[in-house]
């Protein structure tokens, strides 16, 4: 009887992190792109390129970590209709016949995988090591945007909400009353991001939204900061800039725009 409670406890040890092993396997995939991104990104690396169409049905499989979607071209297009998947482990992307099962166009997005999985790891990063004084920031972003010949503050003088958020949206940092008062000499009517009018969109971009992403620290000691501007559904844009920290504050280094509407 001790013998067989021996080996049973033996086979016990031996199953268990067999089990572990394929339960941690079959964990679901957290995406590395939205949706949007993951669309974008696999027409751009499909070869030979296949035209524009109508998107549907965008999903993600966590079991097996693969975008889907469907691109429906032109009727005069053979096929007319495309399935495109997105593998995130692989980065592979291929449109495929439905009918065939063929790819008729593939590419790669290793590239951008890869840039996104830093992109993540520095968000983490920003997390558990936050930069020192988060108001600075904000007011540094600010000050720039006003006094730039290119700020998007400096054509734009309307109340500015401002606030960090976190990148789960976790978190919001209001802009303080001090740094508010700091900026006084801006000329802006400036407001922390909480007192937006709930649930309110802007009539006739008449007010805007700042808002702030964590400072992520860069290789050379600097921070790549992500920022935003929002003023209804055709006024907003989004910008990165390069700020550094020294004992005087923050200073920005550089800021370029990414995108309007």
């Amino acid at each position: 009887m001790r013998n067989l409670c021996r080996c049973l406890a033996w086979i016990c040890f031996a199953i268990l992190p067999a089990g572990m092993a394929a339960h941690a396997q079959r964990a679901p995939a957290k995406p590395l792109l939205d949706g949007m991104a993951a669309m974008q990104t696999s027409l751009a690396a499909l070869h030979p390129e296949v035209g524009d169409g109508a998107i549907s049905a965008i999903t993600f499989d966590s079991a097996s970590g693969v975008w889907h979607f469907r691109l429906d071209r032109d009727p005069g297009k053979n096929p007319a209709s495309l399935e495109v998947t997105l593998d995130e482990t692989t980065g592979a992307v291929c449109a495929h016949d439905p009918a065939s099962g063929q790819c008729v166009a593939q590419g790669s997005a290793a590239a951008q995988l890869r840039e996104a999985r830093e992109r993540h790891a520095a968000q983490e990063d920003a997390v558990l090591h936050l930069a020192p004084d988060l108001q600075g920031v904000m007011i540094a972003l600010v000050r720039y945007q006003v006094t730039a010949e290119d700020g998007y503050l400096h054509a734009n003088r309307m109340p500015v909400y401002v606030s960090m958020s976190w990148p789960d949206g976790s978190r919001k940092l209001d802009l303080s009353p001090a740094a508010i008062q700091r900026l006084a000499d801006s000329g802006l009517r400036l407001f922390p991001g909480s007192a937006w009018p709930s649930g309110k969109a802007p009539p006739d971009a008449t007010m805007m939204q700042m808002s702030v992403g964590l400072p992520m620290r860069r290789q050379d000691g600097d921070f790549d900061i992500q920022y935003t501007f929002w003023c209804g559904a055709l006024c907003a844009s989004w910008h990165t800039a390069v700020l550094r920290h020294d004992a005087n504050g923050w200073h920005v280094l550089t800021s370029r725009m990414d995108a309007i509407s």
